[in-house]
């Protein structure tokens, strides 16, 4: 079994890398989520923390550039019918966006992703609305407050969304105090960026 993996970035495609381990020669094929695909480039050095999913059928490992992203992959998974490119997408919107979702009870937020529709969202909300929590996964530290660590994630979202970075990080930076909420914050970034 696989828990973790470094090495060099040898090609990126669509939903996966090439990473070969630094002094081996052994190549492994990494499915990764969309917005970490944004983050790496070819001939970069990178750690993932890897899942090996085992089937009757077919290996494959995905990987993940925080314990927390690995941790809330397998919970998604031990939802019956959630299959493993069906979570990696889902984390493609980032831990906090979809942990907050499972918290409110937005199954119409959940069932807009693709591959998930209303009875797997109220499926999915059911099942981890008390396994997971934005507490599980926030290292917060005085220097950073959580809402500094939600403009990180949003910023990260929209441009894996193919936002282009300047205009994601002027209208974060507009976002107004009021707006207390990860997810209100959000839909106040999409609906400026799309003016």
């Amino acid at each position: 079994m696989f828990s973790h993996l470094s090495g060099t970035i040898l090609t990126i495609e669509e939903g996966k890398v090439d990473l070969i381990v630094t002094g081996t020669g052994l190549g492994f094929e990494i499915l990764v989520p969309i917005r970490t695909l944004a983050n790496v480039t070819m001939g970069e050095v990178k750690e993932f923390y890897i899942h090996h999913h085992i089937t009757d059928v077919s290996e494959v490992l995905f990987g993940f550039e925080t314990r927390e992203e690995k941790a809330l992959f397998r919970k998604l998974l031990k939802v019956s019918g959630v299959g493993g490119k069906t979570a990696l997408a889902m984390l493609s919107l980032g831990t906090h966006l979809l942990i907050k979702a499972i918290d409110d009870w937005d199954e119409k937020f959940l069932s807009s992703l693709p591959g998930i529709g209303k009875k797997m969202a109220l499926k999915i909300i059911v099942e981890l609305k008390h396994k997971v929590s934005i507490d599980d996964i926030t290292e917060q530290t005085p220097q950073t407050p959580l809402r500094k660590t939600w403009n990180v994630e949003i910023t990260e979202t929209l441009v894996s969304m193919g936002y282009d970075r300047k205009a994601v990080d002027k209208v974060v930076e507009s976002i107004p105090d009021n707006l207390l909420g990860l997810q209100d914050r959000m839909v106040y970034c999409i609906k400026n960026l799309a003016r």
